[in-house]
This record gives C-alpha cells, sequence and structure tokens, in this order.
C-alpha cells in the first residue's frame, strides 16, 4: 500500500491504493522498484498544490499509473502551465518545470526537464537521479542533515530502538535510506553514511535544502 497518506497531510486527489499480490508478474520487463508521489502546482511553490497522486516507478525509469495499474499517470486538473514536483519516501523532493499540461497524453523526460530552483539530484553516470537521505519527512520543503534539530541520523537510531547502535530492523521504512530492506546505523552498508555523504561527507552540519 502507497505510505504517502500517512506521510503527508496535504490534501490528495486520491489515496489508500494498493497492489495486488500478483502485481510483480504483469510487467515482467520492468519490475516495481517503490511508490512516488507526484504534485502538480500552479508555482514553483510547495503551497501552491492543486493536483496530485500516487504512482509507481519502474525499474526501466518509467513512472506508471498506480491506479491503472501500467496506464500513464492522470491528474485532476484542468489544462494550464504547471510545476511538478516529485517526492519519494526518503529522497530529497525535487520540482520541475513549468510545463503546459493538456488534456492530451503527453510524454515528459525528467532527465532532461527544467528543474526549478537548485537542482540538488545526483548523477550516476549521466542520468540524475533523486537525492537519498531524506529519513525524517515533515511537511513543507524538505532537507537531508546529519546534525543538529530533526536530523536524519537521528530517525535512523530511533527506528532501531535507540540504544544499540549495532541493532537492525526488517522492513519496508524510510529509516532504510539505501533500500535494502534493512534499516541499519552502523557496521558494512548502514544507513547513517549514506546520509553524511549525501550532504557531501566532509562536514556534518551542511544542510542540503528542497
Amino acid at each position: 500500500m502507497e505510505p504517502y497518506s500517512e506521510l503527508l497531510s496535504s490534501p490528495l486527489n486520491n489515496g489508500g491504493e494498493s497492489l495486488p499480490g500478483d502485481a510483480l508478474l504483469i510487467h515482467p520487463y520492468a519490475k516495481l522498484v517503490d511508490w512516488v508521489h507526484l504534485e502538480l502546482h500552479t508555482d514553483g511553490s510547495v503551497m501552491s498544490h492543486v493536483a496530485s497522486t500516487n504512482a509507481l516507478l519502474l525499474s526501466n525509469g518509467c513512472v506508471r499509473s498506480a491506479e491503472h495499474y501500467g496506464a500513464s499517470v492522470s491528474f485532476d486538473a484542468p489544462s494550464g502551465t504547471y510545476y511538478l514536483r516529485v517526492i519519494h519516501r526518503n529522497h530529497l523532493p525535487v520540482t520541475f518545470g513549468p510545463f503546459q499540461v493538456d488534456q492530451l497524453s503527453q510524454c515528459v523526460d525528467l532527465t532532461a526537464a527544467p528543474v526549478f530552483g537548485e537542482d540538488t539530484r545526483v548523477f550516476i553516470g549521466t542520468i540524475p537521479h533523486l537525492r537519498a537521505g531524506n529519513a525524517l519527512y515533515t511537511e513543507g520543503h524538505q532537507c537531508i542533515s546529519y546534525a543538529g534539530v530533526n536530523n536524519d541520523r537521528d530517525a535512523i537510531l530511533q527506528r532501531i530502538g535507540g540504544n544499540s547502535p549495532t541493532a537492525t530492523v526488517s522492513g519496508y521504512y524510510n529509516e532504510d535510506v539505501n533500500l535494502d530492506g534493512v534499516v541499519k546505523y552502523a557496521g558494512s552498508n548502514n544507513d547513517r553514511d549514506l546520509i553524511l555523504q549525501s550532504i557531501g561527507g566532509d562536514n556534518p552540519l551542511y544542510v542540503v535544502h528542497e
């Protein structure tokens, strides 16, 4: 089931989508990676929300409808000029646009689309990716921080119990920032180090803002 109805208090045009148990078999050429949340805004501000939907990210990089599994994503909004905010539960959101959106089906290549504001994406080769490490999702503009108030590192420690830094927890959690199914604070493949790398790796007080 999609996680964003619990994470976000902003109004949703839909929510509560879930997939059948055999969903992995429907598109064997492109496996399901995770849920994403898409918002349309009339300007670059996160306060100008006019429509949203929960969608599916596939392993081939495509985003598809969850409500109508495998179909194009649709929004309950009139034609017009919009900004598209792409949200993943433990990555830094990115806002793209402006786009002219109409009622006809259209394909948008987000690897080449204009980014509103500072481009915080991370390049792997020539392909831009959302920046990982946003373990603590709060309302409004997002940021990734390793130290200070409401930092993402402490969120990982709290998820594993808060007492033993070597403890681990398996499951579908925002604090699993490397997406391996295990929340881990210390040791190999831990999630804490990824947060430090995401903010630059040198200054633990540095904060990356959406």
